[in-house]
């Protein structure tokens, strides 16, 4: 049932996101400079991701958690989608229109924030042996991000077929129904996934205390190994890790300045940048697996700079492709279409790209505390956010430098060598990176050791055998 959730709940978020785009620009028609205001003030929720991470740990109710804030955020926007579809009036002004769609995109981190606490939860509980390993949380949550992007894909089909059939006013009715199924499908979930364990507190404010007292704890700066600080470590390495230059958007503006394909044509590319990005996160997941088992039979645990080192080797090797277009190695030299070849280029430069965005959900999931699996998870993607704008920022301002304009993109290719260099440049941080205290010895897992049972009887005998079982496995 995890797994159908993960599936259907993304593809949800995909069509509501897709037909919210053409709701904005050809019903609404807002300005080019609005539609900017627009994206901004909805980009801005995102730093709240960790106040809803927080609140998905922290509130109990009925003696669950999680479940409820996803019942009422999907509840909440069905009413709200409701209204864009048969209230025209509610969305004539810019204002209404954007405190609807703010309040929406918080109801939207309440369908999938739980979700990824819930994952990170049950990946700790799947294990054989109090000592869990980076590689099987990898492929924990590389099989999450594959059924996530299969649910994304199967969004944006939907929309692409709906949409020759219908106006948009009745397919903001879809989604809203769309949001209203998730309903029955997270209820009949099992509920001993979303029971809290007999050592959370269900008062909130003392799960606050708790918290800050954990915090403190665990921030020991003359350990440098300690959970704490391994955590602020990591967390600004993920920060830098994503905030190197990337060429990837002055490489797509020049694919539809340049060549001027039809309008179906980039439409089915970006099916097949969706094909590549659930590639990337399945050869990942494989690739984790086999640590997985290997480490299962005592061989080498894999380590923090092992992952960073693969991912950012990865992230430079995609761009290769892109310097054989934009150098007109491919259709000058070789002869080849660009029309063949961009869709053979967009599925590797998406697969590489998914494949080294995956340690930073590995390391997001690898350091979140018991209790505050949700909460540690969104911080860490505020971080990647963080550096995502700051990579923005970088790269616009190098290809200024290049004087890369839409009438001349003959300096592209520096732009894709300096991205190359910079996504290597984090290895050399990597290496320096701690190990975390819990994830090497017994004694730091089976005291962070996650544990949701319907009894408290369960709890305690795990503990008592140094370690935790879940009937059912996640994914």
């Amino acid at each position: 049932m995890v797994t159908l959730l993960l599936l259907f709940s993304s593809l949800v978020q995909g069509f509501s996101s897709s037909v919210i785009s053409i709701f904005i620009n050809r019903e609404l028609a807002l300005q080019p400079v609005e539609v900017t205001q627009y994206w901004m003030c909805i980009g801005c929720t995102m730093w709240c991701q960790p106040i809803v991470g927080y609140i998905s740990d922290a509130v109990v109710v009925f003696s669950e958690k999680r479940r409820p804030l996803f019942v009422l955020a999907a509840v909440s926007n069905t009413v709200i989608y409701t209204v864009y579809s048969l209230f025209p009036g509610a969305t004539s002004s810019f204002g209404r229109l954007v405190a609807l769609s703010m309040v929406s995109q918080f109801c939207t981190m309440g369908l999938y924030i739980p979700l990824n606490g819930l994952v990170v939860e049950l990946g700790w509980h799947d294990a054989e042996t109090a000592e869990e390993s980076n590689a099987r949380m990898s492929a924990i949550v590389s099989k999450t991000m594959v059924w996530r992007s299969t649910g994304s894909l199967a969004g944006a089909v939907l929309h692409t077929c709906l949409i020759a059939l219908l106006s948009v006013r009745p397919l903001l009715s879809i989604a809203g129904i769309l949001f209203l199924v998730l309903v029955p499908i997270v209820l009949v979930t099992p509920r001993r996934l979303f029971l809290r364990s007999s050592t959370h507190d269900c008062s909130f404010c003392r799960h606050v205390a708790k918290a800050c007292r954990m915090a403190w704890r665990r921030l020991d700066i003359r350990d440098p190994r300690s959970d704490g600080l391994c955590f602020i470590i990591v967390l600004a390495f993920v920060f830098v890790y994503t905030m190197m230059p990337d060429a990837g958007s002055v490489y797509y503006s020049y694919l539809y300045v340049v060549f001027d394909f039809p309008n179906w044509f980039y439409s089915i590319n970006g099916c097949v940048d969706q094909l590549g990005s659930i590639a990337g996160a399945y050869v990942f997941s494989c690739w984790a697996g086999r640590r997985a088992t290997q480490e299962a039979r005592g061989g080498a645990r894999m380590s923090l700079f092992f992952i960073f080192t693969i991912g950012s080797v990865a992230w430079a090797v995609g761009y290769a492709t892109n310097l054989l277009l934009c150098t007109g190695f491919i259709t000058e030299t070789l002869g080849m279409s660009a029309a063949v070849y961009v869709p053979v280029d967009t599925f590797f430069t998406s697969l590489v790209a998914r494949f080294a965005f995956m340690p930073t959900l590995v390391m997001a999931a690898e350091h979140a505390p018991k209790f505050f699996e949700a909460t540690a998870f969104e911080v860490f993607s505020a971080a990647s956010m963080g550096g995502s704008i700051v990579s923005g920022m970088l790269i616009s301002s190098i290809a200024k430098g290049l004087h890369i304009t839409r009438t001349d993109y003959s300096q592209l290719w520096a732009l894709i060598v300096v991205s190359i260099v910079a996504k290597l440049a984090p290895i050399f941080l990597a290496y320096h990176l701690p190990e975390r205290c819990s994830a090497r010895g017994d004694e730091g897992r089976r005291d962070d050791a996650v544990v949701v049972a319907g009894d408290e009887g369960r709890d305690s005998t795990a503990r008592a055998n140094g370690a935790t079982h879940l009937s059912a496995r996640v994914l």
